[in-house]
């Protein structure tokens, strides 16, 4: 099983769900939204970032 990680924000120029549509014919992906949140995840929302980080290492290694 091949497990993918992307973390998108919500973009104000693309909207969530035409994000969403670039990724449905990956297989086993796993999107995760960070809201209000702009290009540096781990710096804007390290709490939420760091979390995600954990769960997919956690669930996948």
């Amino acid at each position: 099983m091949n497990d993918s990680l992307q973390l998108r924000e919500v973009a104000r120029i693309i909207p969530y769900k035409y994000q969403l549509l670039e990724y449905t014919e990956i297989p086993d992906i796993r999107i995760e939204i960070i809201n209000e949140c702009g290009h540096l995840p781990p710096v804007e929302k390290q709490s939420k970032f760091n979390g995600i980080i954990k769960d997919f290492l956690l669930d996948t290694c």
